[in-house]
């Protein structure tokens, strides 16, 4: 029997138990309706079986904002909310989530389950206990105590199913936005609440009641059910009513003058049977269909006094039920065809019943797994600040949070030629280059935190581990010898470790290598994969990290975890799971993504003048369209999963399937995973009631795992076109760890990249089946009356049952990626979404919005220390000094960069690039300045002499320029220089002549990069009959030009009156009661705000300040103004 049935119905058949609630049906449907004017109205009949919804009255309205109440951002974690498109959700749902009503229980109620035993009630369909009952009426109850009259449409109401049935939307207001009810009715254009498709709410409800409109017969053994033979084989008689299964129907009364009779006529059945036949008469039926003829009668025979269509006629295939609507289908069948019988059959239904007999089949179903879950801030100067400043609103500190900000940090360690240089090849790609986990891994270490004995890597699984990471580690034997172990306690500039790396670039020149690099051995650390027992390496590992020249430090916060990531870490394995990812076939299901982040309105310059260090929350939302898997698919998948090999494992215990069993393992804990999680999933599932009421918006979920995605990317701006992915790292969400920090090594100096952060969630959802109770409503065509003081009005109910069952999905989703797009909240653009939130920090970080994705980075040296100088002179000798250069020690990063100096246009060019490279990785550092930090090793050492200096500059700085193409000497102290440039140490005798001013400056290089320059020094060596006297002495001079520096300004600024004072202005008459002494006339209003006085425009001064986002320097600009009329 149907869940939820009575238990003494047990022994009833299907077909007894379907007509018990056909009769259900239409006993309701004669207490709700009656007849006006040939139409049906609603009854007026009180019922006491509907129950309002529950809790506050505006709850359900409230419930749709899901970032208020408990969820109200703040500063201590971060949420992130996914939902799919509004037009997953079922009519009822959507049209209060697209703002059709605020107040749900002025049209829903929901009706008791019968099993509840309330006073009343019946099925009207099958009622599981996980179900619920919920009324829609479109006129909405009148109530009273207990009892509840389901109204008619009045004449507003009747206007918006009108309207509906021409598609038309109807503003209440043009200027409001749409989440504040801009339309009214039942008819959501395209783009309202962000929907991409336009919404008819009264033509989904209608199709959701006829499920879908479809044809309800399909085979002829369903018409039989439907139109069955009585008991004995007898046919029956004329049923009351309209909806009787016989030929005859109710009979025409008439007036004779021997009193009245019932005269035969055809039943509305009978009458559409005609039409499909295309006979306009029933006695044109007869003539071809002869069995079914009238004969006349005696008496009343089954009502009529006239004539009748025999029960019993002896000849005819059909004897016995002759008169019954069964045996014209049969003989349609027999005389036409299946096909012809089918429509026939179906013509013969009425709107309810076609409802009736679809939702007893198949219910329409809709899925819900809308889901939270929370994590960190990325760690920027949006955020940075939070636990430095009691004023940051909300008053809360971020360090008070268990979830530790993310971040990542470009570094560069050392250069090192012949690995740096040779590894830019764009054939040799990222995923084939050394990685410091897998290196560490082959060439083995020291016993690890956790296990004992001599080491992990002589254990018969650690050896296995090495052999698999071979191939990477020695290019598939292209590097031979013995690979040097790492240690923490060194530089890997000073290490044999170095010694590998260059050995490394140079294999990877040999075209063989580069053949086997973009095949097998890049293919398989595409995806690399960490095994959920050995999450510790992370932090024993990355105290190695300084041995590598360049890396990127990625930090991701982990979330909680429950029994059912112990449970799939122990038993289905990390690379399994993956596995089972990358191969099985998901959904792809847009969704909409919201969060929040930082914003820092006003600041120009993080960390200079008008930084108050304030930070505000800001919405951002990203629309993707996101891969959904159902659980029970994946799970199945994960042993055929377990063999595959496209993917990378990093595992301190060996590969999983050799140490825990393979394929007949993977089989038994599949069963223990289902187990619970059937039994999570009925626990946590969301009933439909509570989702309608607004208690429950959002269903729970467990993050399984992450998902790094790391791509090469074209700029340091945020661009999906001109980025492509380079590789995939996957992290089991285990106990073990809260924040990982991640070391990429296998990256390339000065190329662009991004990390965006994506998680894997088990979503305990819903699964809701619709099945029709029972509606009525008006179609198109149909003539609707409102309901006034004496007439009741048309009904457009609409009554489901709801039954809920789980629905569970794994659902991949974006925590810290650079799509986060700010939600407008304030104007005529409220809603909708802006730019881009990244946090790549250029000019304007007041429009930038920060903490919710990865910097883009780029490792880059930082320029070498300017050298320290001194110059000497000769004793007795007059034309000959001796320059002396040392190294600086020390750097200047951050905030405390320093301004660049640029001898020419290339060079500003150049540090300008730089400087805005810089400020990605630490987007503290002030504009137009550079990081300099000494150099590790022996730098060049530049001399630059010129003869004279232009003093006609607009600045001091630009004294400089007079150095460009003066490089007058190079100093290079390492191994292999070139003899011209070949020093012994940094010192340098130059020839001068006397008598004649010469001007030095001093700069160090590494590579292309190069320090600022020295002090200028000013050198003469005077020669005065016979006397030496040497000047050695900084040059020091005023910028003397009469041009000073300009940029045109009518791009940027305009200051003019506002149209109010510059338009014309409207006179009217003093009839209006408006006197003008002079004219007659008076002016209406000129301004705002007054003309004159403290508060005017005329006799005031105002200042327009001008502020450089560079220096700081402000520029007033005092204006007045003067007010002239023409008349």
């Amino acid at each position: 029997m149907a869940a939820g049935d009575r238990n003494q119905e047990q022994e009833q058949s299907p077909d007894l138990r379907q007509q018990e609630l056909v009769r259900e049906r239409r006993r309701f449907y004669d207490r709700l309706t009656n007849v006006e004017s040939g139409q049906f109205v609603g009854s007026g009949v009180d019922f006491y079986e509907f129950v309002q919804p529950e809790g506050a009255v505006n709850q359900k309205a409230q419930s749709i904002d899901v970032l208020s109440g408990e969820r109200s951002p703040d500063f201590v974690s971060r949420q992130v909310i996914a939902q799919r498109n509004l037009t997953t959700l079922d009519p009822i749902n959507r049209y209060y989530a697209m703002g059709g009503d605020r107040v749900l229980r002025a049209k829903v109620t929901f009706t008791p389950l019968e099993s509840n035993d309330a006073y009343g009630n019946q099925r009207l369909t099958p009622e599981a206990p996980t179900s619920v009952n919920v009324n829609f009426n479109v006129g909405g109850y009148k109530r009273e105590g207990s009892r509840t009259e389901i109204k008619g449409v009045v004449r507003s109401q009747k206007t918006d199913i009108l309207n509906a049935f021409s598609n038309t939307a109807v503003e209440k207001n043009p200027n409001l936005p749409f989440a504040e009810g801009k339309y009214r009715g039942f008819v959501f254009p395209r783009g309202s609440g962000r929907q991409e498709e336009p919404f008819n709410f009264y033509t989904e409800i209608s199709n959701l009641a006829s499920a879908g409109g479809g044809e309800v017969f399909t085979t002829f053994s369903q018409v039989e059910a439907y139109f069955p033979l009585s008991q004995g084989g007898r046919g029956q008689g004329r049923q009351n009513g309209p909806l009787t299964k016989t030929i005859g129907g109710d009979p025409e009364v008439v007036d004779t003058p021997g009193g009245q009779r019932s005269l035969f006529a055809i039943s509305p059945r009978m009458e559409r049977i005609l039409r499909v036949l295309d006979y306009d008469t029933f006695e044109e039926f007869t003539t071809d269909h002869p069995m079914f003829r009238t004969e006349p009668v005696g008496g009343f025979g089954a009502g009529y006094s006239d004539k009748q269509v025999p029960q019993n006629r002896g000849g005819s295939p059909y004897d016995g039920y002759t008169n019954e609507i069964r045996a014209v289908l049969e003989r349609i069948r027999d005389s036409y065809d299946l096909s012809k019988a089918l429509e026939a059959a179906n013509a013969t239904l009425t709107r309810t019943e076609r409802i009736i007999i679809q939702n007893q089949r198949d219910p329409v179903v809709y899925e819900f797994y809308d889901f939270e879950t929370k994590t960190s801030f990325v760690d920027d100067p949006y955020i940075s600040v939070l636990n430095q400043n009691a004023g940051t609103r909300p008053q809360r500190r971020l360090s008070v949070s268990r979830f530790r900000p993310a971040k990542v940090e470009a570094v560069f360690n050392y250069a090192l030629e012949g690995y740096d240089n040779n590894i830019a090849n764009r054939t040799i790609p990222e995923s084939a280059l050394p990685n410091l986990y897998v290196y560490q891994l082959a060439v083995g270490a020291d016993p690890i935190q956790g296990l004992t004995g001599e080491g992990w890597d002589a254990s018969p699984q650690g050896r296995e581990v090495k052999r698999g990471y071979d191939g990477l580690v020695t290019l598939n034997e292209f590097i031979s010898g013995t690979l040097p172990r790492l240690r923490a306690d060194q530089n890997g500039e000073d290490g044999a470790i170095s010694e590998y790396l260059t050995q490394y670039g140079q294999a990877t020149q040999n075209s063989n290598v580069v053949v086997d690099l973009t095949s097998s051995v890049a293919r398989r650390y595409y995806n690399q994969i960490t095994d959920a027992t050995s999450m510790n390496l992370y932090e024993e590992f990355n105290q190695y990290k300084h041995q590598f020249p360049l890396y990127n430090e990625v930090s991701i916060p982990m979330t909680e975890r429950g029994s059912l990531n112990t449970l799939l870490n122990q038993s289905i394995g990390a690379t399994s799971m993956v596995n089972s990812i990358l191969n099985a076939t998901p959904e792809t299901t847009p969704f909409n993504f919201t969060s929040y982040g930082a914003i820092a309105p006003g600041v120009r310059s993080f960390g200079g003048e008008g930084d108050e260090q304030r930070r505000e929350i800001a919405i951002v939302e990203a629309n993707l369209t996101t891969k959904v898997y159902n659980f029970d698919t994946w799970l199945d998948a994960t042993s055929a999963a377990l063999n595959l090999d496209d993917t990378a494992e990093l595992s301190l215990n060996g590969p999983w399937r050799e140490r825990n069993g393979g394929q007949a393992a993977v089989s038994a804990w599949k069963n223990q995973v289902r187990s619970l999680v059937t039994r999570e999933a009925r626990q946590k599932m969301i009933m439909y009631k509570d989702l309608l009421e607004g208690t429950r918006t959002l269903s729970d979920s467990t993050t399984i795992m992450y998902k790094l995605v790391k791509y090469a990317a074209g700029d340091r701006i945020y661009d999906t076109q001109k980025r492509t992915v380079v590789q995939n790292f996957f992290f089991a969400n285990t106990n073990e760890i809260d924040l990982l920090n991640f070391v990429d090594t296998q990256v390339k100096s000065n190329k662009f990249y991004q990390y965006e952060l994506y998680a894997y969630d088990v979503v305990y959802g819903s699964k809701f089946e619709f099945r029709t109770r029972f509606a009525t409503y008006p179609v198109e065509g149909d003539t609707i009356i409102e309901r006034r003081s004496q007439t009741r009005g048309t009904l457009a109910f609409f009554s489901f049952n709801v039954n809920t069952k789980p629905s569970v999905k794994i659902v991949e989703y974006p925590l810290t990626i650079g799509g986060w797009r700010r939600r407008i909240t304030v104007g005529p653009q409220k809603g909708q979404l802006g730019t881009v939130a990244v946090p790549t920090i250029q000019e304007r970080p007041d429009l930038v919005i920060g903490g919710v994705s990865y910097p883009i980075t780029k490792i880059i040296a930082s320029p070498p220390l300017a050298p320290e100088a001194s110059i000497l002179s000769y004793q007795n000798t007059s034309n000959k000094i001796l320059i002396n250069l040392q190294r600086s020690v020390g750097e200047y990063l951050g905030r405390d960069a320093l301004p660049y100096v640029a001898f020419n246009e290339t060079e500003e060019e150049f540090l300008a690039d730089l400087s805005a490279n810089q400020k990605l990785a630490d987007p503290n550092q002030r504009g137009r300045t550079v990081a300099y930090k000494a150099a590790k090793g022996a730098p060049q050492m530049l001399i630059y002499r010129a003869d004279q200096i232009n003093t006609d500059v607009a600045t001091p700085l630009d004294f400089y320029k007079s150095f460009s193409g003066k490089l007058y000497k190079t100093l290079n102290i390492t191994q292999g220089a070139n003899l011209q440039n070949s020093a012994l140490a940094y010192d340098f005798v130059d020839n001068i002549e006397p008598n004649r001013k010469y001007y030095y400056t001093f700069r160090s290089a590494v590579g292309d990069l190069f320090s600022n320059p020295t002090p200028i020094f000013e050198v003469e060596l005077k020669l005065t009959n016979g006397f030496y006297s040497p000047i050695v002495k900084e040059f020091v001079a005023s910028a003397s030009t009469t041009q000073m520096p300009a940029k045109t300004m009518n791009r940027f600024i305009e200051i003019k009156g506002a149209d109010i004072q510059t338009l014309p202005f409207a006179e009217v008459s003093q009839n209006s009661g408006f006197v003008d002494a002079r004219t007659g006339l008076f002016a209406s209003e000129k301004s705002l705000v007054e003309q004159t006085g403290i508060n005017g425009i005329t006799g005031n001064k105002f200042i327009v300040r001008l502020t450089s986002r560079d220096t700081g320097r402000k520029v007033n600009i005092v204006l007045d103004f003067t007010s002239k009329e023409n008349r």
